[in-house]
């Protein structure tokens, strides 16, 4: 270690001097410069624009189509008492 470093863990005060310049510096590293720099990378890479593996992954996608179910219960008095329930389906709605 260099010498200003090795002088500094001599004491228990110095000690805490670099437990508490390592704690700002962890905590300034974690709220101020990562965000940025995700933000960052992460804007370049899934930008929708010409030219980017993201914007061709997004034209080449398929069409995603959602189908939905509905049942109905037609006797909802008697399911009320403990009766069996007897359901109509309805559907499919399908969704493009």
């Amino acid at each position: 270690m260099g010498g200003k470093l090795k002088d500094l863990f001599k004491t228990p005060g110095g000690i805490g001097k670099f437990g508490l310049y390592t704690a700002v510096v962890g905590v300034a590293s974690g709220w101020f410069i990562f965000p940025y720099a995700l933000d960052y990378l992460l804007g370049k890479r899934l930008a929708l624009v010409e030219g980017t593996e993201a914007r061709d992954l997004w034209t080449k996608l398929p069409p995603l189509v959602t189908s939905i179910y509905l049942f109905n219960v037609t006797n909802p008095a008697e399911v009320q008492n403990g009766a069996k329930p007897i359901v109509e389906e309805i559907g499919p709605y399908c969704y493009l």
